[in-house]
């Protein structure tokens, strides 16, 4: 009996490990995401405000932070993090959020996605390293890529001028 328990517990634990050192890697450009939203008669100052307040909006972990702000270029850099599961076993990502705006214009890039596991699993390394994973995992870092992509679109569209009359 305790050479089955024994067994089970060894399993458990290498299972995990098996189970994604069997993944392929994927493409280097699937790994990005660019879009352009158009914002008709809205200046490159106005939008600039309105995503630096998207991001700080957004990004609700504390390790999704603005790392470079530039008004004057109309750039903004973050980067977010989200949790994710494959196998039962907890993992967080962390990608680059690079937001650049023009008079009625902008351009969101989410790239650089890595990975890290954040479980108790003693055999599973906890170090960071690239995103190269396929199936449910890499639909799920695409699904929260999109999200992401809507919610700017629709927090920039939406967000009406305040009155300065107050």
């Amino acid at each position: 009996m305790n050479k089955i328990l024994l067994l089970a517990v060894i399993a458990s634990l290498l299972l995990p490990t098996i189970t994604l050192s069997g993944q392929k890697n994927v493409p280097v450009d699937s790994l990005v995401l660019q879009k352009i939203i158009e914002v008709p008669n809205v200046s490159q100052d106005e939008l600039y405000i309105r995503v630096n307040a998207w991001f700080v909006k957004y990004f609700k972990y504390a390790d999704s932070v603005i790392e470079f702000s530039d008004k004057e270029n109309g750039k903004i850099i973050g980067k977010y993090v989200f949790d994710y599961t494959v196998s039962l076993n907890p993992y967080r990502s962390t990608q680059m959020v690079t937001v650049e705006v023009k008079d009625e214009r902008l351009r969101v890039t989410i790239e650089d996605p890595y990975e890290r596991y954040i479980g108790n699993a003693s055999l599973i390394s906890k170090a960071s390293k690239p995103f190269d994973r396929t199936g449910r995992p890499l639909a799920k870092l695409r699904d929260e890529w999109r999200k992401l992509v809507e919610s700017l679109e629709h927090t920039i569209i939406n967000t009406v001028i305040a009155d300065d009359n107050w």
